[in-house]
């Protein structure tokens, strides 16, 4: 399945734009359009970005233009500090987290490819600063994800903080070598397209208030989620109020799988739904709770 979209670049009222950036560096201007004119290279030890975007209402149209990274421990491609950003029009290959969001609330981010890094969208949990909240990833395409050996994510990671209010919706997963999709609270995810990916298309820790709907997973889930649970398409863990309706699953181990904490078999996932979804060809179950 592949998607075509068509992006026009408009002037919002407020907004200053056509300020070209052909470096890495900070994009510090609030209420201004930045637009990528050459592809980037990034070299870092850890911890540092290459465009970090640190004032409020700033957009960020690579243009077509790419961000390579070389895959350094916490190596970022575009590091997202103040809210109503807008990411598009990026390709970015070879980082440990392509865009990281940290205190970015009502962001954006479209019309993206994200190759070969180990987060394509990464919260980053600040004891000192609020995560990030009401923030939209949309019509974006994921492609070979894998873990890196001192990083663990999945192509779009928002749990572990307060991430909410998110909408992930319409994205292309292929080739994931690791979850797709892993998030906590208050969380939609829509009408996203998920092939081989390698453990969970959507994974929920300790979460509550999220619907999975209308999704499309392939050939996935074959590897178990780990901490002692099998493999499945849509697994939540510990988790309360999930809807998981309207799904097409073909081909996996367990389709939506619903689990309780081993360590406190008293925290299940409750008061949640399950209904309406299409599941085929899996080796062990449609639904378990």
């Amino acid at each position: 399945m592949r998607f075509l979209y068509l992006v026009a670049l408009v002037s919002v009222v407020g907004l200053v734009s056509g300020v070209n950036v052909s470096s890495c560096g900070n994009l510090s201007s609030a209420n201004t359009a930045y637009v990528l004119t050459a592809n980037l290279s990034f070299s870092v030890s850890s911890n540092e970005a290459c465009l970090n975007v640190n004032a409020s209402n700033v957009t960020l149209d690579c243009n077509g233009f790419w961000l390579f990274g070389n895959m350094s421990v916490f190596s970022y491609a575009v590091n997202l500090t103040n809210e109503s950003a807008r990411v598009q029009g990026c390709t970015f290959k070879n980082f440990t987290g392509a865009v990281t969001l940290l205190a970015a609330n009502h962001s954006v981010i479209t019309n993206n490819t994200f190759l070969n890094n180990t987060a394509g969208v990464r919260g980053m949990p600040s004891p000192v600063q609020p995560d990030s909240f009401n923030v939209t990833i949309s019509f974006n395409s994921f492609n070979n994800s894998s873990p890196h050996p001192d990083v663990a994510a999945s192509s779009i990671t928002l749990h572990g903080g307060d991430f909410s209010s998110l909408n992930i919706s319409y994205n292309n997963f292929t080739y994931e070598n690791h979850n797709a999709i892993s998030i906590t609270d208050n969380a939609t995810v829509l009408g996203n397209y998920f092939a081989n990916v390698s453990k969970a298309a959507v994974y929920i820790a300790r979460g509550s208030w999220t619907n999975v709907t209308s999704n499309t997973i392939v050939n996935s889930s074959f590897v178990a989620v780990g901490g002692g649970y099998p493999a499945a398409s849509i697994f939540a863990f510990s988790s309360e109020h999930v809807n998981v309706s309207y799904n097409t699953i073909v081909n996996g181990i367990n389709g939506v799988y619903l689990a309780w904490d081993l360590l406190n078999p008293s925290s299940g996932s409750n008061y949640s739904f399950v209904g309406f979804n299409n599941v085929s060809f899996v080796n062990a179950s449609g639904v378990s709770a």
